[in-house]
């Protein structure tokens, strides 16, 4: 082999390696543009689920709203009805086991956090009440 052909053999693998060398830069530089664009998308999706979680509980807090008025239209009783409290007693342990504390289930509803803890101590079964279901003793005048 001449000097020559040697030394065209050297320039050709150098070329070779030097274009392997520009491919793989290219491919690295396309990676990172890759990884930019998966951190902008994780991003994203965490801000999307932060913005559907929080629709979700207002969505879930204007129900609770709903239900509450509904719940006092019954002007009688001021919503100590049986129905009522049984009703009411059911959304309250509905959002006592998706995890709501008592002082905030009260807050919604506009009640004492003992009246919540009351019943759940009842197993959320309101107790039968004697004094309403009894005749009246009393006498008005004579």
């Amino acid at each position: 082999m001449t000097t020559n052909e040697r030394l065209k053999l050297i320039a050709k693998e150098l070329l070779e390696k030097s274009e392997i060398a520009l491919m793989s830069e290219k491919i690295d530089m396309q990676n990172r543009q890759i990884a930019r664009y998966e951190e902008r998308i994780t991003n994203l999706e965490k801000r999307m689920g932060t913005y559907i979680e929080a629709t979700m509980a207002l969505a879930k807090e204007t129900k609770t709203q709903l239900v509450i008025r509904s719940l006092k239209i019954d002007g009688r009783r001021h919503g100590r009805s049986d129905g009522e409290v049984e009703i009411r007693w059911k959304q309250w342990k509905a959002e006592f086991e998706a995890g709501v504390p008592f002082r905030q289930i009260a807050a919604r509803w506009g009640m004492d956090p003992s009246t919540v803890k009351y019943a759940w101590k009842h197993n959320w079964i309101q107790p039968k009440n004697k004094i309403f279901n009894r005749q009246s003793t009393m006498r008005v005048g004579k």
